[in-house]
């Protein structure tokens, strides 16, 4: 065989396909090519086997005669297997005995060396040689055809054939044939290099010392041959059970069962990838028929992209090839060349890349930090198979492993791991301190009734007696909806978790060597490398599929842990048939191997499962990934020197204060990001249409080569970029994530997929969380700003459309309808979003329901607000009579009212709840007294308008004030307050305190009238009431202590996602009720958050604005002018250069922080912000 001289040039068609045909294994061959044609031997008379050697019988009548003995292969093979040899193949036909009559049963020889066996058959030859010397041609052929004959032989007989000569064999098998076919220029070359051995007769001191050296290689082949069957027996796994075994006992069945060969024929169901401790490998766990579960290698390997400035000539050590490929954040393209380097070299030189990019031609290396294992996950999918052009050598490739580009991607005829046969075991752990429980859960091995083996940790002396098992798992069985589950229970007693985890080791063992293919789910409070640590036989032996743990499960009560402890046990076992059909189903969808969907606390399913499909889609269309292990994008280090998306992102509110006395509406919105990706084009055409994106980014931007015909490529276009807005660098990747939006949509319009529908509501949380592989900051702003733009362009319409907007944001808008009762007021909202989503196809994706109806309606901001609150509207809807009020309720809101004193509160909220409530009264009079008149409806209104405006003004002027009156000296006699300190200590000090507050009486007076001012008809009242009440204080009406001013500063920490259930929220972390009583809990399934996680999120971002504070633009004092070079020292006005945020403003967004981690005690967040104020 000659390789193509020339790489460059390739094969023709005709070619190749001859080139394929002449090397497959696999062809058919002729029948008599598995035989072979031996001399035929008279035998002139036999003699009984015990007489072989005798000297009375070594006449010339009986030296040419065969002893002959048969032998079943059965015992041959059984005796092979137990020997080590895998599958050994011997076939049912006599064999021949050699003809110096030395002959061994089998157990004698399994006792004797390979070596000793050899030398006696070929002693035994010599001596025939010396007393008939008529038989030497015939001699010297069986030495000619041994001497052929014995490098591959030697290597793939089983110990019966090795006693045997192979001149003598009548036929081989068909598995052999292909061996010697597969390895058919290894032989040539020790056919070539093998000589004759010299006669023991003429010349003993050649012949002994020729044979020792052969003896000394068989010898050395026998003990490699041992070690690589033992290291396939580690690396691989069968799932054969004991009685499958047995019936594949003979030729046919090790032929036809062989699932070496099946891997190289058959489509992979990959159940799992899995890393290896060694860097350079990592494994796959498939399915290569419906039974046998293989542990595959897989050699790690990485493609990268190098962008030079000159031209390189392609081949190489490392196969590179010009590439067309758009580069992450609209890099120009130079030279881009595509490099596979194996992951052995990356483990030998670290600073391979680094090295590459010290040189001056090399602009940026790419996708150098995508992990084999993700890259694994986007090219096999849940089908795998071997490329047909892959050599078929044995177990080789599958004891060292494949290369990654031996795989590709293939469609299976059938669902995946459909019929499929397996078992699977369920591992559970939950502790709390000293105490805790292993439960390990799986089907008996003669029977399908469950088992399970309790584990249970605990320190004492006699441990406390268990409750009744049978009795507590039937009661969490009728409480999940089961009937009819029965188990056989087991329970030990340990006093530390590591002697409970090795007590497991022995039982996994015992089960795998009984049962076969197993899968083993855990969900327990260790890690996988913890578990790993103590069981190394769960890595080697199962695919392992890690379940996050709920965090209440290791919340023991002090007293009756064990009831607790067996509930959640069981629970959570039963609970494992849903989560495997849920799990399946999403694997079938994504096309992902179900054990690489999220393990244990990273079980986001979401972020994986976009990852993994937006990588392929930005694989099809020639994208580079920009995966890197840091926050920031990979850009081939550009990344660290780019701050322009260290502003963190805050989302949008639009606040209309006021009191509003007709009903209002509470709207949820949602997949306003889906909305705004499909209607991209559909937004302003100067920043967001196709046409002017087409505009922005010119060909030379997306250009993969600089043009010939320029005279000094390098000097005009290296290392610059074109000088636009940061977040449209990232368009090329939007149009491919707005591509897999597109693909969502339309498996849940077509298909009514619930799979894309729940990846659809978690586009946008996906592309704001920095744990995503594919986080780029530059994308999630382009997208950010558009959504703004929706949400602003909705606010229009709905203004339009005559509705008054108090509140929205990306996920909620409260609007006042103008109705004066409910059922109106509803009826005219369904028509409202009809009108909007039919004339606008920008909005027809976006989901707008309505959620709270209220009436009287007083709003001052997110976190302050009230009114009567409206249940059941759904259900009411359709019932209610006009001018009926349902189950009436004051919902207030007030976090201002958190800062004053108890007593101060109480007058508070007393003011301001009969400030709505007795309104809502009157005017419930009004309708009442309007159904006996006959009078047109906008009559009618308008008179009631002007009676409510008048009802509420005489309400603030007589009975509020004298209230007032009354309150404002008795708080003022009582709560004196303290003007000397800084903070009064009648004030309760709450966390997001940042005034100084001395007078409670004058906080009172500033905040109802704040809120009585929300009401715009009795403005003039307000004012005056004021003004009089602080005469009471001796405070003047326009001095600054008598401006409101909001007491909290908070910080609103958005997108926090449960480990558990993926739930996401927006958590106020010093307004919410909830977390300011210590309650971290998730709103959906009732888990702690993770308090340490929350703390380096909010690390992260006070890192992100001192990054932000440290770039920010300088502007001058007079004219306002940004500076715009480094050299000038006064703008061009003359003026002074100032910072854009004052340090002062900075400051005081560090109180917040500093204000939060002593309240919610994170020391890690109270030592940064320390830091970050010094260095400021």
């Amino acid at each position: 065989k000659i390789a193509n001289p020339i790489p460059r040039l390739a094969h023709p068609k005709w070619l190749l396909r001859r080139l394929a045909e002449r090397d497959d294994p696999f062809q058919q061959r002729k029948i008599n090519s598995f035989f072979r044609k031996v001399d035929k031997v008279v035998e002139e008379k036999s003699f009984d086997m015990e007489d072989i050697g005798k000297e009375q019988f070594l006449g010339s009548q009986l030296i040419a005669t065969k002893p002959v003995v048969r032998k079943r292969s059965r015992n041959a093979l059984k005796s092979a297997n137990e020997d080590g040899h895998p599958g050994g193949q011997v076939d049912e036909t006599a064999m021949v005995i050699d003809d110096g009559g030395h002959h061994d049963d089998h157990d004698a020889v399994d006792e004797r060396s390979d070596a000793e066996m050899v030398s006696t058959a070929e002693g035994g030859k010599e001596n025939q040689d010396n007393n008939q010397a008529s038989k030497k041609p015939r001699v010297g052929f069986e030495f000619e055809k041994r001497s052929k004959m014995e490098a591959s032989e030697f290597d793939d007989m089983t110990p019966m054939e090795d006693s045997c000569s192979s001149s003598q064999l009548v036929a081989e098998s068909p598995m052999e044939s292909e061996s010697q076919d597969v390895d058919g220029e290894e032989d040539e070359k020790q056919q070539e290099e093998a000589k004759p051995t010299p006669r023991y007769d003429e010349d003993l001191k050649g012949w002994l010392k020729t044979e020792k050296v052969r003896w000394k290689k068989i010898n050395q082949k026998r003990r490699k041959r041992r070690k690589q069957i033992e290291a396939d027996k580690r690396g691989s796994y069968s799932s054969e059970s004991s009685s499958q075994g047995e019936l594949r006992s003979s030729t046919a069945g090790a032929y036809y069962g062989n699932t070496s060969k099946l891997a190289y024929t058959k489509t992979w169901e990959i159940v799992q990838i899995t890393k290896d401790l060694d860097e350079e490998k990592f494994f796959v766990w498939a399915f290569v028929n419906k039974e046998s579960l293989r542990r595959i290698p897989i050699k790690a390997s990485r493609k990268v992209y190098f962008n030079t400035y000159n031209q390189r000539d392609p081949g190489g050590d490392f196969n590179e090839k010009h590439v067309q490929r758009v580069l992450p954040r609209s890099r120009v393209v130079y030279n881009l060349n595509e490099l596979t380097i194996p992951e052995t070299v990356l483990v030998k030189n670290p600073r391979f890349f680094t090295q590459h990019l010290c040189n001056s031609d090399v602009e940026g290396i790419y996708e150098s930090h995508v992990p084999a294992q993700f890259r694994a996950l986007m090219q096999f999918g849940c089908f795998s198979r071997v490329k047909r052009h892959i050599k078929r050598d044995k177990n080789l490739k599958l004891r060292d492993g494949f290369e990654m580009d031996d795989l590709e991607r293939s469609e299976g005829s059938h669902l995946y791991l459909e019929d499929v046969r397996f078992n699977y075991i369920y591992l559970f752990n939950s502790k709390s301190g000293n105490r805790g429980v292993f439960g390990l859960f799986f089907k008996g091995v003669n029977s399908d009734v469950f088992q399970a083996h309790l584990l249970v940790v605990v320190k004492a002396k006699k441990p406390p007696p268990l409750p009744n098992l049978d009795k507590v798992l039937q009661e969490t069985a009728e409480q999940n909806g089961l009937t009819g589950v029965q188990m056989k229970f087991s329970v030990e007693f340990f006093e530390g978790f590591t002697d409970a985890a090795k007590r497991l080791v022995p039982l996994l063992d015992s089960y795998k060597r009984a049962r076969g293919a197993t899968i083993v789910f855990t969900q327990t409070a260790f890690t996988l490398p913890e578990l790993y640590r103590v069981m190394p036989n769960l890595r080697e032996n199962f695919p392992v599929i890690d379940i996050c743990l709920h965090r209440g499960d290791n919340n023991y009560p002090a007293l009756s842990w064990y009831p607790f402890m067996l509930k959640r046990m069981f629970h959570r076992c039963l609970l494992m048939g849903s989560w495997w059909t849920d799990q399946l189903e999403f694997a079938r969808y994504a096309q992902i191997p179900i054990g690489n969907l999220g393990s244990g606390a990273s079980s986001d399913v979401t972020t994986v499962i976009v990852d993994v499909m937006f990588a392929r889609l930005l694989s099809e269309s020639r994208h580079a990934l920009w995966i890197s292990p840091s926050e920031r994008p990979d850009c081939s280090g550009v990344e660290q020197d780019e701050n322009f998306f260290a502003e963190e992102q805050e989302n949008p509110e639009i606040i209309e204060p006021g009191c509003f006395r007709s009903v209002c509406i509470e709207l949820e919105v949602t997949c306003l990001d889906v909305s705004t990706i499909l209607g991209s084009s559909r937004l302003d055409e100067r920043e967001f249409d196709d046409n002017a994106m087409k505009d922005i980014f010119v060909d030379d931007l997306m250009a993969h080569k600089i043009d010939d015909d320029k005279d000094d490529p390098d000097e005009p276009l290296r290392g610059q970029q074109l000088d636009i807005d940061e977040s449209n660098l990232c368009r090329p990747q939007f149009k491919i994530l707005k591509l897999l939006v597109q693909n969502l949509m339309r498996d849940v319009s077509k298909s009514r997929s619930r799979f894309a529908d729940h990846l659809l509501l978690r586009i946008y949380l996906w592309l704001r969380n920095r744990k995503a592989k594919l986080y780029d900051p530059a994308l999630h702003r382009l997208v950010h700003t558009m959504m703004k733009k929706v949400l602003m362009y909705l606010v229009d319409k709905l203004k339009e459309l005559d509705v008054t907007v108090i509140y929205a944001s990306f996920g909620k808008i409260i609007i006042c309808t103008g109705k004066s009762d409910v059922k109106n007021a509803l009826s005219y909202t369904r028509y409202i979003i009809d009108s909007v989503k039919q004339n606008e196809m920008m909005f027809s994706w976006i989901d707008i329901s309505p959620l709270v109806v209220w009436e009287n309606f007083i709003f001052l901001d997110p976190s302050n607000f009230a009114g009567v609150r409206i249940e059941s509207l759904e259900t009411q809807s359709e019932e209610l009579d006009p001018g009926a009020l349902p189950s009436v309720e004051v919902d207030s809101h007030w976090n201002i009212a958190e800062f004053l004193p108890a007593k101060a509160k109480e007058c508070f909220e007393v003011v301001v709840s009969e400030f709505i409530l007795l309104p809502l009264e009157y005017s419930m009079k009004l309708k009442e007294q309007s159904r006996h008149i006959n009078q047109s409806q906008e009559d009618s209104k308008q008179e009631k308008d002007i009676a409510i405006n008048t009802f509420v003004k005489t309400l603030v002027e007589e009975q509020l004030a004298h209230k007032l009156f009354r309150m404002v000296p008795d708080i003022l006699r009582t709560l004196p307050g303290d003007s000397r300190s800084e903070t009064s200590a009648q004030f309760p000090q709450i966390l997001g305190s940042h005034l100084r507050l001395h007078s409670p009486a004058l906080e009172l007076v500033k905040y109802v009238c704040e809120i009585l001012s929300l009401d715009s008809s009795i403005e003039e009242s307000v004012v005056t009431l004021k003004r009089n009440l602080l005469k009471l204080l001796h405070v003047r009406a326009f001095s600054p202590e008598a401006q409101f001013q909001n007491p909290c500063l908070t910080y609103i920490l958005p997108d926090v996602i449960c480990a558990y259930c993926n739930h996401w929220c927006d958590l106020d972390l010093c307004r919410d009720v909830r977390i300011l009583a210590g309650i971290w809990k998730c709103a959906g399934c009732r888990q702690d958050y993770n308090k340490s996680e929350i703390e380096f999120s909010l690390i992260k971002l006070v890192e992100q604005r001192l990054i932000s504070f440290q770039v920010q633009d300088l502007i001058c004092k007079s004219c306002g002018a940004t500076k715009i070079d480094n050299i000038r020292v006064h703008c061009s006005c003359g003026g002074l250069f100032r910072c854009k945020f004052p340090r002062a403003e900075f400051l005081q967004k560090m109180d917040v922080f500093k204000n939060l981690a002593a309240f919610h005690e994170f020391p890690w967040l109270a030592e940064t912000v320390e830091t970050v104020t010094n260095i400021v």
